[in-house]
């Protein structure tokens, strides 16, 4: 126990040294050649973060959380700094043509478009990386809508056939939200 009493002790005194001289380097200003360039540097916000980077981040250690509204992963320590960087549609997502659809099928349209949505990373995410998620993107798979019985979900997710939101009339689903606001994970 003595060993590792004393190497307790250095320890803590390398640690107190350091402390104090990183505080005094810090105090005389950038003219100081003890920091480098590299450290002094601004992390990259997550909201500029390709998939990958965010991949190799754990969400749990970076509090990142998914947007319920417009799918993009965030930071709430971000979120409130910049109070208008959610852009989602508040209103349905529905068919242009309603013949053959029944009221269960468009409520299960509706679902499914909200989880694309949160799949792909969010429609501003998907149009910052369009070649990420050009063809049948990731964000198909999980949904259940490559089964044969389910072709007119998929001709409408990905715009085979016509389909728009109901709240600004814009088409597609990945298109630009018509709403700013603050992200919110419910």
């Amino acid at each position: 126990y003595r060993k590792r009493y004393t190497k307790k002790a250095e320890w803590d005194g390398a640690k107190r040294r350091s402390r104090t001289s990183s505080s005094i380097s810090e105090d005389s200003g950038p003219s100081s050649t003890q920091t480098s360039p590299l450290l002094r540097a601004e992390p990259k916000r997550i909201s500029e973060m390709s998939k990958r980077e965010l991949g190799c981040l754990s969400d749990a250690a970076n509090r990142l959380k998914v947007c319920t509204l417009c799918g993009e992963k965030f930071s709430p320590g971000e979120a409130r700094k910049e109070p208008t960087t959610c852009c989602h549609h508040p209103g349905d997502f529905s068919p242009d043509n309603l013949t053959g659809w029944t009221g269960p099928e468009q409520k299960q349209l509706r679902q499914l478009a909200r989880q694309a949505l949160r799949s792909a990373g969010g429609a501003s995410w998907v149009q910052r990386h369009p070649r990420a998620s050009k063809g049948r993107g990731h964000w198909l798979k999980g949904l259940g809508v490559l089964a044969a019985d389910k072709k007119k979900f998929l001709r409408c997710l990905t715009g085979e056939d016509d389909a728009f939101w109901a709240c600004c009339y814009a088409r597609g689903l990945f298109s630009e939200g018509c709403q700013h606001g603050m992200h919110r994970h419910f």
